[in-house]
């Protein structure tokens, strides 16, 4: 399997795409109720992502974050893992 070009992301309905050796492409997807950063974006689809209330959040996020690290911060939902973060900072576990 070959790495994704930028454009080739970007025609895949995804924005704001940045590389990175941890993480591979990343990058912003709006779903219906949410915005997230998804990560290790591939011809099928990706392997992460982590849901934020909105389009600002989400790329304020992926611009502190840059790819580097475990994950980015200020989420409210870890599909993958069932973590949902409430407005006082609880972690809840959902499965």
């Amino acid at each position: 399997m070959s790495r994704l070009t930028e454009p080739e992301i970007i025609k895949m309905g995804y924005s704001n795409p940045i590389y990175s050796e941890e993480h591979g492409w990343c990058a912003l997807v709006q779903f219906m109720f949410t915005w997230a950063i998804i990560s290790d974006i591939h011809e099928m689809g990706y392997v992460d992502r982590w849901c934020y209330a909105t389009e600002e959040k989400a790329r304020k996020a992926l611009e502190e974050w840059g790819g580097k690290g475990a994950e980015p911060a200020g989420w409210h939902r870890h599909p993958r893992s069932g973590r949902r973060v409430s407005d006082d900072g609880t972690i809840h576990i959902n499965f």
